[in-house]
């Protein structure tokens, strides 16, 4: 899916598929090799203008992904074209990079992912790729110029109260499946340390017993050093900066430690609970009481650790720039939509805009079908925002011998 279209005053536009690998396959090689023989020859000066559109904006590619910037950089050395507009989505803000190359050209690069998806935060984007404090691999083809962040929108104090909440996440029907599979788990689990099979005498114990028993059988200990390790190695941080990802796996493993904390407690409040609701009891009716009362607290631990997942979330995000993906998605926020404009003038002069819906309304989605007459009554009005950029005309070669 690679495409080319000529645009007015000496601009092509490109549509360039490096897939999940990031690699130019040798068919979508040939037909570009074509189009530029074919803008060499319908431009006077032999210097066609190019905005490239990539599926991951460059300055991603170099913090996640060099070896796909690399390629990306060899496709474009040997067609011997240098495009001076790169558009992406992929990340879902607005913003604007800029890089200096050696040979003295300048590269805009519009990141423009707030179409349709939830909204990713710009507090934690670096303002500059790479970053003084290293910690990035070297790319091997690519020119090491950085990327420069010039704007982006919304501002930093609205993406910070972008940031998903624990309520957030707990009423999201789809955490309802994870709230339901947190309650099984902690049901076999209060079950099989055992206190609910015991005898009447036997559920006099003490209460640090009953914490040594919730430790000792079916791997008590076990499952606590599971969640640590897991909540340690599933930490991940937005910053490029040397370091980072060890802060994470700090904060994650402290995440961990409150999970673990929850289980822990899950277990003992529901052996505890059984024991004083089956005081007495015997039969059948001890053991229909003891598991609902199991189901109950397996049921509110669920509960807690979603919750703590929550809170977790939006505070390693908005203090230590970690899980943008995780925190922003829980919130399934669909306002903050932009939109990229470019105007192109008779002297070849390349002018963009984005315009913003700050609020979508109520019934966006469905406002969007064919069959329906505009957009939603409390939709706010489209505005311009600051984020745009103009490209200058090229002095021609003839101009300059």
């Amino acid at each position: 899916s690679w495409w080319a279209v000529r645009l007015a005053h000496g601009w092509w536009i490109w549509g360039v598929d490096t897939a999940l690998d990031g690699t130019i396959n040798p068919g979508q090689f040939n037909y570009f090799q074509a189009v530029t023989k074919l803008m060499s020859e319908e431009s006077p000066d032999g210097d066609p203008r190019i905005i490239v559109c990539t599926p991951v904006p460059l300055w991603r590619l170099r913090e996640k992904h060099v070896d796909h910037l690399d390629n990306l950089a060899q496709f474009f050395a040997d067609l011997e074209v240098e495009p001076e507009v790169y558009l992406a989505g992929d990340y879902h803000i607005a913003a604007i990079h800029q890089r200096e190359r050696a040979s003295g050209s300048t590269e805009w690069h519009l990141t423009e992912g707030g179409g349709g998806a939830f909204q990713h935060p710009v507090h934690n984007l670096d303002r500059m790729i790479p970053n003084s404090y290293g910690g990035l691999a070297e790319p091997k083809v690519a020119e090491d110029a950085p990327f420069r962040l010039l704007t982006s929108w919304p501002s930093n104090r609205e993406s910070r109260e972008g940031s998903g909440s624990w309520w957030d996440l707990l009423l999201d029907k789809a955490a309802f499946p994870l709230v339901a599979t947190l309650a099984a788990l902690q049901v076999p689990a209060m079950v099989l340390a055992g206190s609910d099979h015991r005898g009447g005498d036997e559920n006099l114990r003490s209460f640090t017993e009953t914490v040594l028993d919730d430790l000792v059988p079916f791997g008590g200990l076990t499952s606590v050093i599971l969640i640590l390790i897991a909540m340690f190695g599933l930490a991940s941080s937005s910053s490029s900066a040397r370091g980072a990802l060890v802060w994470a796996r700090y904060v994650g493993f402290s995440h961990g430690v409150i999970q673990a904390g929850v289980f822990l407690a899950a277990r003992v409040f529901g052996n505890l609970a059984v024991r004083a609701t089956t005081a007495g009891l015997g039969g059948l009716s001890s053991t229909v009481v003891a598991w609902l009362t199991l189901i109950g607290a397996g049921a509110l631990a669920a509960v807690g650790s979603i919750v703590v997942l929550g809170s977790y979330l939006r505070f390693a995000n908005r203090h230590f720039r970690m899980h943008d993906n995780e925190s922003y998605s829980a919130r399934h926020s669909g306002d903050n939509r932009h939109f990229a404009r470019f105007r192109i003038t008779p002297d070849g002069t390349l002018e963009c805009f984005v315009v913003a819906i700050r609020r979508t309304g109520s019934d966006w989605v469905s406002s969007l079908r064919a069959d329906r007459p505009g957009p939603p009554s409390d939709m706010s009005p489209p505005e311009l925002i600051n984020v745009g950029f103009r490209v200058e005309p090229r002095v021609s070669r003839e101009s300059t011998t």
